[in-house]
Parts: structure tokens; sequence; C-alpha cells
């Protein structure tokens, strides 16, 4: 495992992939918006700029080694909020290509793109990541993230407008893949769909 990046409010590591260990998954945790954007520093970037700030976190590894880039950040699978509803059953994957994830698909042909709709959360939260990071130093975020980070995927059942929790998958620009969360007795579950 190897930060790549980290500030205030987003971190990037790259591992190995566990289903393709001579392949890497890079994965980063920042904030998505509304517009459909996410915030690193304080900044929105749209996909296009955001490929060029992974690219230069990328300096000096193999883009073409990556298999997957996972999204910890909240709506990065997010329609247009006014066609949200009625896609959102819609099993016609180009129905996703408004989305955060589709766009920055596009910017890394046949790597898949892993975002979120609705909200979703790291085990290990940025602002204290940093903290740490300024304590610690680099080689214990590494040992931190690598045996603590998981990712907490909730539905808010009180928010209708972000129900029901959705991890969608895409591949040059379109929706390959998606799982929903199952809420059972015992706890929670995730099927894919």
């Amino acid at each position: 495992m190897k930060l790549l990046f980290i500030c205030a409010d987003a971190y990037a590591f790259l591992e190995r992939h566990r289903k393709d260990p001579s392949k890497a998954r890079l994965t980063i945790s920042c904030h998505g918006n509304d517009l459909r954007q996410v915030e690193i520093n304080d900044i929105s970037m749209g996909a296009n700029q955001f490929s060029q700030e992974i690219r230069k976190w990328m300096n000096g590894e193999d883009i073409h080694s990556l298999r997957t880039i996972r999204l910890v950040a909240c709506k990065t699978a997010n329609l247009d909020p006014a066609t949200y509803r009625a896609r959102l059953g819609a099993s016609d994957s180009h129905y996703w290509s408004s989305a955060f994830g589709a766009q920055l698909s596009l910017f890394f042909p046949n790597v898949h793109i892993k975002s979120y709709v609705g909200f979703v959360v790291g085990t290990c939260p940025t602002d204290t990541m940093w903290e740490r990071y300024q304590e610690l130093g680099r080689a214990q975020i590494e040992i931190a993230l690598k045996d603590f980070f998981s990712i907490d995927k909730f539905v808010d059942l009180n928010d209708v407008d972000e129900s029901p929790f959705r991890c969608i998958t895409f591949l040059n620009g379109v929706a390959v893949k998606e799982s929903q969360q199952i809420t059972h007795e015992r706890g929670n579950d995730y099927f894919p769909l």
C-alpha cells in the first residue's frame, strides 16, 4: 500500500487489487457534492480536472496498471436531480452517463470506476488522517490505512432523495455493475442487482 496524496479533506492510496494482484486499485477518499463534482482543498472539480489531479498523484506509477479507481466520495454516481428518481429503477446502463463516475471513466479507458449514489463513509475520515499525518508522518498513515480502511455504506431512510443506497461501477462511460444495500434483522448485507 502506498499513500499517493493527502490533504485536510482528501487522500489517495494505491494497493494491489485483490482479484487481480498483477493490477492496482486506487482508492480516493474525498467529498462529492450535489453538482456531480468532487471537492479537494475546498476546490470543486469536474471529471476532466479531477482526472488531471489523479495523473499528477500517479507520478511515477503506471496508469495502465490500474484495474479500479474506487471513489469513496458521496454522490459520485448521482444523476441530474430532475431525473434521479425515474432513472434509479432503469436497467439501461446509458441512463447513468451523467454521473460523475461515468464521466471520470471516460478519462481512464478500461479502468473500472466505482462510485456511489447517496452517502458513503470510510472508516478513516479525511480530517483525522490529515491530523495523524501531520503528527506521525507518511509511514504511520500507510500502516493505518492498510490495517483499518473499509467503507461504511448506509441508507438514510429519512431522506428519500438519497435512498436507496447504490454502488455503481463504470467502464468507458457505461454502467457495468450495480450493488444495492438490503437490511435484515441481523444487520446490513449487500447484493449485486
